[in-house]
């Protein structure tokens, strides 16, 4: 398995926590800083949960490895997970949780297509950013939502590559 999905959403989520900075609470109105937070969206129970859960921390690493800028001008970052179950209705249910909390700035997630498509609806309601690790139907990124993004291929993109690609012998 390859390491590089793991450091492009470290690149993403350290790029979107500084980028979202000014997002952040009012500290003057807070008298501190305040916190960042991001969320993951991915199965973390059931026949998936393997898979969501290698989401849910490759957020964390990244946040780990990230946090230290935003901790030094204040501010306290931290990872909030959300168990999307693998199935549309409670991706959409904890969508609705994810953006009534404005103290998160993004979500990574969601592992299956059939879970982001209906979420994604919810997070463009106040533009919230979705990272996906791992959709790669087309209607995810296709609707055009700028709020929307992805670190893997589409399966139409994917699909020349594998005819044309060297076999292992």
């Amino acid at each position: 398995m390859s390491r590089y999905p793991v450091r492009l959403t470290a690149a993403l989520l350290a790029g979107l926590a500084l980028v979202a900075l000014p997002a952040a609470p009012n500290p003057e109105a807070q008298g501190s800083k305040g916190t960042i937070k991001i969320a993951t969206q991915s199965p973390l129970s059931g026949g998936q949960a393997a898979l969501g859960e290698g989401i849910k921390l490759g957020a964390q690493l990244a946040i780990e490895k990230f946090r230290g800028n935003l901790v030094k001008m204040g501010y306290k970052v931290e990872l909030v997970p959300f168990d999307d179950q693998a199935k549309p209705d409670v991706g959409v249910a904890n969508a609705k949780n994810i953006i009534a909390d404005k103290e998160i700035l993004t979500v990574i997630g969601h592992l299956n297509s059939g879970v982001a498509i209906p979420s994604s609806e919810v997070y463009k309601e106040v533009s919230l950013v979705m990272i996906s690790p791992a959709n790669t139907n087309p209607v995810v990124t296709d609707r055009g939502y700028l709020n929307v993004n992805r670190c893997v291929a589409e399966t139409t993109s994917r699909a020349w590559w594998a005819p044309n690609s060297p076999t292992p012998r």
